[in-house]
């Protein structure tokens, strides 16, 4: 089964994946929706990690 993978932060389509699948997937398949796994894209990654830098920096000790 092929999984569609997307960004969970912006929705940008990361590509797909090929994976055994589970019930879950095989019941949204017969329904005709999609399967989609969820990721991070090295956008959103790195936008994420300069917020949280700065959120630190920003933090009294």
């Amino acid at each position: 089964m092929f999984y569609q993978i997307k960004c969970s932060w912006c929705g940008k389509h990361m590509g797909t994946k090929e994976d055994a699948g589970s019930d879950f997937a095989d019941k949204l398949k017969s329904m005709g929706l999609p399967v989609i796994s969820h990721c991070i894209c090295p956008d959103c990654s790195k936008k994420a990690l300069e917020d949280a830098e700065s959120n630190m920096k920003r933090k009294p000790q």
